[in-house]
């Protein structure tokens, strides 16, 4: 009967990466941050898209096996995994409060409901335009293009800024101890 049947059409479903996704990685990577990914999706669909932006080919950890670790194994699973699946919102909140928990500065990138705790918990919460309202509401930072393009060059920047503030404040306490070892 399979062999009387007649193909009429073929279905290819696939997830549209942004244009710019892809630089913007190699940009990210060339700054020195550590990019990870925390995806709710299938582990090969999480898989292929991290392959098609040009991050390293890594293993992938699912929640079930994350669920099974606790304490220094848990933080240890976290620190060395760059791709996370089939993650509900609960776990990518406790995946951002373990790598900041290491002393990490974690950024947060997301744009939907799912990922508000994890946003709140990122000391850094940056959200799409297009995403969810909530999402925008909880975030530190709405990029309003939607657009990661803009992320390297406003760290940069924070680098830049933060070293001028560094070399300024320098300077000021220079200024005042030699001011109070005159007058001594």
């Amino acid at each position: 009967r399979i062999a009387s049947l007649e193909p009429l059409a073929l279905v290819v479903i696939h997830d549209e990466i942004r244009t710019d996704l892809a630089s913007t990685m190699g940009e990210l990577l060339a700054h020195g941050v550590e990019v990870k990914i925390i995806s709710g999706d299938h582990p090969q669909t999480v898989r292929g898209v991290a392959t098609r932006v040009g991050l390293p080919a890594a293993p992938v950890l699912l929640e079930s096996e994350l669920a099974q670790l606790s304490g220094p194994a848990f933080d240890q699973a976290v620190r060395a995994t760059a791709i996370f699946a089939r993650t509900t919102p609960a776990m990518k909140r406790h995946i951002i409060a373990s790598l900041a928990h290491q002393g990490q500065y974690v950024a947060m990138v997301g744009d939907g409901i799912n990922d508000v705790p994890a946003l709140k918990e990122a000391r850094l919460g940056t959200a799409m335009n297009d995403g969810a309202q909530i999402a925008k509401d909880v975030s530190d930072l709405v990029l309003l293009q939607s657009t990661l393009s803009t992320l390297p060059h406003a760290l940069t920047e924070g680098r830049s800024i933060t070293q001028k503030i560094y070399v300024s404040a320098r300077l000021y306490l220079s200024r005042n101890a030699m001011t109070v070892l005159a007058i001594v």
